[in-house]
């Protein structure tokens, strides 16, 4: 896989490509949510991700949640890191709301869309996830290319859920493995 360093706006962001014969054989491809989960879910295993085969409801807070995609990496101490992403076909309210409920519950955070114009709203919305550590997916609408806008950082559990600042996923995400 290559990387470039790709400057956007007044930030640095890694913006990551797929190699080129992953693009979508169909020029006019237009992406649904399910090409672009495909699509995510096969950049995880590239990555050595183990990703969860079967839908599952987490127990996150008394509340039932369903993520798009559940995935989880050992480190080399045998503690296993835990990934959430939420797919969706644009990048909205929704789904910035969505991924923030995942917070402090898995390591790492990522929101993957199908790619549409860079409108002051995308750009508002795209800066509120890198300032909170969520990485970005988006599809080309016509090529199915996935690029990486921006990595997600590693998130750990504060305050009352965790209590000794290891992260809280081990209790909830673990289980959708099982």
């Amino acid at each position: 896989m290559t990387s470039q360093q790709v400057n956007t706006s007044t930030r640095q962001h890694s913006e990551i490509r797929t190699e080129p014969g992953s693009a979508h054989p169909c020029s006019n491809f237009r992406g649904s949510e399910a090409d672009l989960a495909a699509a995510v879910i096969d950049r995880l295993r590239r990555k050595g991700q183990q990703v969860c085969e079967h839908e599952r409801n987490v127990l996150i807070d008394g509340e039932y949640l369903k993520p798009d995609i559940i995935a989880r990496k050992a480190r080399t101490n045998g503690q296993l890191d835990y990934t959430v992403v939420e797919c969706k076909k644009s990048l909205n309210d929704d789904v910035v709301k969505q991924i923030t409920r995942w917070f402090g519950h898995a390591n790492y955070l990522c929101v993957a869309v199908i790619g549409s114009r860079e409108t002051k709203a995308f750009r508002k919305r795209k800066d509120a996830l890198w300032r909170a550590g969520v990485g970005l997916y988006v599809m080309h609408p016509q090529t199915g290319q996935l690029v990486l806008r921006f990595e997600p950082k590693e998130r750990f559990a504060t305050g009352s859920s965790g209590g000794d600042g290891k992260p809280v996923h081990a209790w909830a995400l673990h289980e959708a493995f099982e």
